[in-house]
């Protein structure tokens, strides 16, 4: 009768558990997208200036995925609580109330404690591994950063806006190729100036420059 009982709720649970999974990795899926969405086209993002929208969108898609994770874990505490349930009742069921106190003394109150210590362990080490790659990515030094004691920029009359101007900028993507030697140019604010040239002339190198791309 116990094993019987122990099939039924495990597959009943288990399908269950299924969908939530489901919807577990479809929320994942939809998060992995969006950050690899911004991350490929940084560019475009930039030049809109949309980063605080992209980081926004990830994380709202971050929280529905981390409902479904924890719904998913849920599930699997309740499956492991009522197998445990259901196996306890059976044996107490079967066997003697002598050799029920001995499997209580020598077996569970054995077994439980280890095996919570190396899920618990196991959850240890693998939370640190990530961890450790969490902290190597945060202290990676910026190619691109400010140099020490750099002014904020200040935009003097916000009704216009700035204007662009470069002084003879030179820019080389490869030591033997340059791209811009000498280049200067004034964009008032509030113009628009079109940049024309053959391919590889360094229009979109402007851009890039100009956003800081590169440096």
């Amino acid at each position: 009768g116990a094993l019987i009982i122990y099939i039924a709720f495990t597959i009943v649970v288990t399908e269950w558990r299924t969908h939530l999974r489901r919807t577990m990795n479809d929320m994942d899926s939809r998060a992995n997208q969006k950050a690899i969405d911004s991350l490929l086209n940084f560019e475009t993002v930039k030049y809109f200036g949309n980063e605080s929208f992209e980081a926004r969108r990830y994380d709202e898609n971050l929280v529905r995925y981390q409902a479904a994770a924890i719904k998913s874990q849920k599930s699997l505490s309740l499956l492991n609580v009522g197998q445990q349930f259901i196996i306890g009742v059976g044996l107490v069921l079967i066997l003697w109330r002598s050799t029920v106190v001995l499997v209580n003394t020598l077996m569970i109150q054995l077994y439980i404690p280890l095996n919570f210590l190396g899920v618990i362990y196991r959850e240890i080490k693998q939370s640190l591994t990530d961890l450790d790659r969490m902290f190597t990515l945060l202290m990676a030094d910026r190619e691109i950063a400010d140099e020490p004691g750099a002014p904020a920029l200040v935009i003097a009359d916000r009704t216009q806006g700035p204007e662009v101007r470069f002084e003879r900028v030179r820019f080389h993507y490869e030591s033997n190729r340059t791209i811009l030697h000498d280049l200067s140019f004034t964009i008032p604010a509030g113009t628009i100036t079109a940049v024309v040239g053959r391919s590889g002339a360094g229009k979109s190198t402007l851009a890039r420059l100009l956003f800081r791309f590169y440096d």
